[in-house]
């Protein structure tokens, strides 16, 4: 009989909640390329897409997870707990953060390759998937390399507010252009469209009259085409 009963009590107690509000889920992490031995930091956002303000609220202190190529974060360690429900105003948003490995928890640093994370709300449906690369060499021979090619790093500090900076390689002089678009595919902003010449490159961006929300930055070199997303909060 609990076989039959429990789900049914489960489904009718979160189902209304999830009902009452349209979010998003956004998972990203802290950086791009990882070496063996780094410490991951996963941020699972919650976006608020109604034109009004959501309540998100939960059965328990349970509110959000994510799992690193299936296993599951929480497992032996408990759920991520703060309070049991979060006001979020239209357009905004609600950031949870995890790490992996987690401290003392006897997990292993990832083998090189890729990775997959989902991240998750508990109790209501929405999920976001990302992958990430874990490199077999050293930090130094990897920058290396990276002087040597185009390529685009992801921003630092992301989350952020109010300024990011992004990091880009130039294999040789040429031509850069450097743009902002909203995930609906606009154009927010263009950081630069100028020439620059082989090396490293810096520059910062800080947002003017945008809401928070998660942005995609693609660097156009010629044929080379790379782009990345960041989290801005006000």
């Amino acid at each position: 009989m609990k076989k039959v009963f429990l789900p049914f009590l489960v489904s009718c107690f979160i189902s209304p909640l999830a009902a009452q509000v349209n979010i998003a889920i956004n998972v990203a992490t802290d950086k791009s390329v990882y070496f063996q031995g780094d410490t991951i930091t996963i941020f699972v956002r919650a976006i608020n897409k109604d034109t009004q303000a959501d309540t998100l609220r939960w059965p328990s202190t349970c509110q959000a997870n994510c799992y690193v190529d299936g296993f599951d974060w929480s497992t032996g360690l408990g759920c991520y707990t703060t309070i049991t429900s979060n006001i979020i105003q239209p357009s905004d948003s609600f950031t949870w953060s995890f790490s992996y490995p987690r401290k003392n928890s006897g997990l292993l640093t990832l083998s090189p390759g890729q990775h997959k994370i989902v991240g998750e709300v508990i109790g209501y449906g929405k999920s976001d998937t990302i992958l990430i690369s874990v490199s077999p060499t050293t930090e130094v021979a990897y920058n290396q390399y990276w002087l040597r090619s185009f390529s685009l790093r992801q921003n630092y500090p992301n989350p952020f507010n109010p300024t990011t900076r992004i990091r880009f390689s130039v294999a040789h002089g040429e031509k850069v252009l450097l743009q902002i678009h909203s995930l609906l595919g606009q154009l927010v902003y263009t950081i630069t469209d100028a020439y620059y010449e082989s090396g490293e490159h810096e520059l910062q961006w800080t947002p003017d009259g945008l809401p928070t929300g998660v942005y995609i930055y693609t660097l156009h070199v010629k044929s080379f085409t790379e782009s990345k997303r960041l989290i801005f909060i006000k």
